[in-house]
């Protein structure tokens, strides 16, 4: 029956994110591990985020400027979509910054 189908993706999806969860919360001791993990997701989200927008939004011919459903999860406010490629960048300068020792490094 399609409502067990949809509660089974439902408990899926559920578990899924406890398991999501219980890594941040066990990265979260480590700050470290947990600036390396929001690098990945946010360079991730807003360079591959802004090339996956363009992409669906051209091949389903979605009018971005008029109506952003089906890409609105890769507009970030206030980072023009042309200027996520800088955005990365000042992020990646702004972590070279952090003094970190060489036990740490490694």
């Amino acid at each position: 029956d399609q409502f067990a189908v949809e509660d089974s993706k439902q408990d899926g999806i559920r578990k899924a994110t406890a398991a999501y969860d219980a890594a941040l919360q066990a990265h979260g001791s480590d700050p470290r591990k947990l600036v390396c993990h929001h690098f990945l997701q946010y360079n991730a989200m807003l360079s591959g985020g802004q090339y996956l927008s363009k992409m669906i939004a051209e091949n389903e011919e979605i009018d971005v400027a008029k109506d952003p459903t089906g890409v609105k999860f890769y507009l970030f406010d206030g980072i023009a979509p042309n200027k996520c490629a800088g955005r990365v960048q000042q992020y990646m300068r702004a972590l070279d910054e952090v003094e970190l020792t060489d036990e740490e490094r490694a």
